[in-house]
């Protein structure tokens, strides 16, 4: 996840898009589907897609974000999508 965020902050969005994508099948395997480290995660999928002006993916995984924080027994934290 964090070498995704390094990578996407120097503008390397294709290596980002790699580390967020790993780290999101990981996070499928072990987490529950309502844990919010996915939802950190497909925001960051989000915002790589924006980057390279991808809309429609970034669109697909925003909403991935905020349906994951919905889902969380405890969304205290879903305006964070809504950024």
């Amino acid at each position: 996840y964090h070498l995704g965020v390094i990578y996407q902050r120097t503008e390397q969005l294709k290596k980002a898009l790699t580390h967020h994508k790993t780290s999101l099948d990981i996070q499928l395997q072990h987490y529950s589907s309502t844990d919010t480290l996915l939802s950190n995660t497909y925001n960051s999928l989000g915002g790589v897609y924006l980057a390279q002006k991808d809309y429609n993916q970034a669109l697909i995984h925003l909403h991935q974000a905020l349906d994951v924080r919905l889902r969380n027994p405890n969304p205290t934290d879903t305006s964070v999508v809504y950024n």
